[in-house]
């Protein structure tokens, strides 16, 4: 029997991936506005929702991306995302949404993102865009 959720977070709004770092010409590397910004707005609807119980021991994750459908597509093709049937296979990768949540949940849900030793992700189509998040601990 898995072990109960411990906590689960909701991020509202269109997700946003984790950015590639930048580098200048001097050498110095930076991380790009768009995800800072967006690193910074799910610390703080973590916050909001959980405080900072910074979990210890090791974690289990369940991240589910909810994109919105694209409204230039045709309604029967909208219909189909609605059901599940059509699902994002499009950038940005999955894997890049996980990296911005794990690193904005450090020293808040967990006190740093190795604790995690499974994680079940997925993205799809949805009328209300969004991340959730739900967290438990590893058995």
């Amino acid at each position: 029997m898995p072990a109960p959720v411990v906590l689960q977070v909701h991020i509202p709004g269109e997700p946003v991936a984790k950015g590639r770092p930048r580098v200048t010409k001097g050498g110095t590397a930076y991380t790009p506005q768009r995800t800072r910004s967006a690193e910074a707005w799910v610390k703080a609807c973590m916050v909001q929702q959980v405080g900072q119980p910074c979990l210890e021991g090791p974690l289990i994750v369940d991240v589910m991306v909810v994109l919105d459908i694209p409204i230039s597509w045709p309604r029967k093709k909208r219909e189909g995302a609605q059901r599940g049937e059509v699902r994002p296979t499009s950038r940005p990768d999955l894997d890049n949404y996980a990296k911005l949540i794990c690193d904005a949940g450090n020293g808040l849900l967990w006190k740093d993102d190795s604790q995690i030793v499974s994680a079940m992700l997925s993205k799809r189509y949805g009328d209300k865009p969004g991340i959730t998040i739900s967290v438990q601990a590893a058995a």
